[in-house]
């Protein structure tokens, strides 16, 4: 059996430690040829490195706790050592498999991966054509022992790609939400925006007595008090550590006015806002 062809595959080191900057641990690119038996098991391995590899000709099969999906040309799969995951195909290949793959690390990586899994599964769908298939060569390329690049640079371009990955899974997911899900994230990641929930409601045309039902479900809260506990938590940290004038905390702080900031700053402590800064 003929075994696959590498390429570029560099190695910083699997017992090395783990840096703040993000960099790329190790990465390449590999042709398995057709009769090989490409099939890896994540749970006999060790490090709990993440791994991102693209699919660039022909078709493998990835399995997460027992889900598979398939994973074309096109697509890009997201694993972790020693994690319950396969991928590959369980008989020998029947066509060339070609990939490219990398291992981001630093500090918050695993994070970001993990919220990067959590949108969208193991599996992204973006097509031959993105140019984050791009970019991954890129963080290949910087392990070529020929090259010199600033460790800023690197770190810089390994984030753009893991936030570019992080973008499309979140927009994939959201385009896959039905509407009233997706007004719900509007109000739980952007509570500091001055919008109300019949305006979110309007916005992507459901109801606000359903937007209510839904968003309570979710958080244990009605979108009032989920955005006034959290606006006025904000606005209370301004108060305590900036000298920032109190029109300024309340636009910050998605509150009407300075009126209503210190209306709901008295409702919440009892004293007004001049008070807070006094405790500071």
């Amino acid at each position: 059996m003929t075994p696959p062809s590498q390429q570029q595959a560099r190695y910083l080191g699997a017992d090395a430690t783990e840096p703040v900057l993000w960099a790329v641990r190790y990465g390449g690119t590999q042709t398995a040829p057709p009769g090989y038996d490409y099939w890896f098991d994540n749970r006999k391995r060790s490090g709990a490195q993440w791994v991102v590899q693209s699919s660039l000709a022909g078709s493998i099969d990835v399995t997460l706790h027992g889900k598979t999906q398939p994973a074309p040309a096109g697509t890009m799969i997201v694993f972790r050592y020693d994690e319950d995951s396969q991928y590959g195909q369980r008989r020998p290949l029947t066509e060339p498999y070609r990939n490219r793959w990398v291992s981001p690390v630093g500090a918050g990586v695993e994070e970001h991966m993990q919220q990067l899994r959590a949108a969208t599964g193991p599996v992204l769908d973006l097509g031959l054509d993105h140019p984050l298939h791009q970019s991954l060569a890129e963080l290949v390329g910087l392990l070529d022992p020929q090259r010199s690049v600033d460790a800023i640079r690197s770190a810089g371009l390994v984030h753009r790609f893991v936030m570019g990955l992080l973008d499309f899974a979140q927009a994939a997911r959201r385009e896959a939400q039905p509407a009233v899900d997706r007004a719900v994230d509007q109000l739980v990641e952007h509570p500091l925006d001055p919008i109300d929930t019949q305006r979110i409601a309007n916005r992507y045309g459901v109801s606000r007595e359903h937007l209510t039902r839904v968003f309570r479900q979710r958080t244990g809260e009605t979108p009032a008090r989920y955005l006034d506990t959290r606006r006025v938590n904000h606005a209370l940290s301004l108060l305590r550590v900036t000298d920032l004038p109190l029109d300024d905390i309340a636009r910050q702080s998605g509150l009407r006015s300075a009126r209503h900031l210190a209306d709901r700053v008295r409702a919440r402590t009892g004293r007004p806002p001049s008070a807070m800064r006094q405790l500071a």
